[in-house]
């Protein structure tokens, strides 16, 4: 540990604690290692508050002042309000990636190990998703939750349920129900892969790349984070201007610690 002019406090409570060896490096008793202990740890929490309170060693005397006490209060109250407006508005902004979601399904996989009487997964994928979304190349994008149960269809078995398809399905068609159904038919025969989805173009995402998810913790510490670190900014410019500002107007440089 490298003492210097701005750590005297510290070495001053350790030489007290062991005035041969204040660093212990040539052994201690267990009073001693304690006590070297119980300085260190004041001097950490010490940096800290001067850290989060850069003013307040010099104005010390205010603490008897009424006002002052008041002052702290309102503070106190407004650092909770800026707190929890600024974990709002990260909440919205804050970009969700691949790290900080936990990805539960996507619609193919969700349709494909449904029941096979189903003759839409979309509105059951819907209940149990709490949040939706288009997911390729690791980015996540919107998409409308009525869009996609409106425009779309999915079932483990289209083929078999291709009359109650065809007419979710091709409802603005003019043609007739056996005329939709074959359509639907048709397009399954000329798949390359066995399809669980009829996706509307306008959704402009796969049903392997539309997925239901949650935010993971890592999602809730970033927004703390920046909340945090918002809330530190108020918090010094709150500081500088009642120390800075208000304190000096009522007391003057000269006055400051009578």
């Amino acid at each position: 540990m490298r003492l210097d002019k701005s750590n005297s406090d510290l070495e001053n409570c350790l030489k007290q604690a062991n005035p041969s060896d204040h660093l212990g490096i040539n052994g201690e008793t267990e009073d001693q290692r304690i006590k070297r202990e119980e300085c260190i740890n004041k001097y950490e929490k010490s940096i800290m508050k001067n850290f989060l309170f850069p003013f307040i060693s010099n104005y010390l005397f205010l603490t008897e002042k009424w006002w002052h006490r008041f002052f702290v209060v309102i503070y106190v109250i407004l650092m909770i309000i800026v707190l929890l407006i600024s974990a709002l508005i990260f909440s919205s902004v804050v970009d969700e990636n691949q790290h900080n979601i936990t990805i539960k399904n996507n619609l193919r996989e969700f349709s494909k190990n449904s029941e096979k009487t189903i003759a839409n997964t979309i509105p059951l994928f819907l209940n149990q998703a709490d949040k939706i979304a288009c997911f390729e190349s690791s980015k996540i994008s919107y998409l409308s939750r009525y869009d996609l149960e409106t425009k779309s269809i999915c079932s483990s078995d289209i083929e078999s349920n291709a009359d109650k398809i065809a007419q979710s399905y091709l409802k603005d068609h003019t043609a007739s129900v056996d005329e939709k159904k074959k359509l639907i038919l048709d397009i399954l025969a000329k798949d390359s892969e066995k399809r669980y989805c009829f996706i509307h173009n306008d959704m402009k995402c796969a049903s392997d790349k539309i997925i239901s998810y949650n935010r993971n913790p890592l999602f809730y510490l970033q927004v703390f984070a920046y909340s945090l670190i918002v809330a530190c900014l108020f918090s010094y410019i709150l500081q500088i201007l009642y120390y800075k500002g208000l304190i000096y107007i009522i007391y003057g440089k000269k006055n400051i610690g009578k």
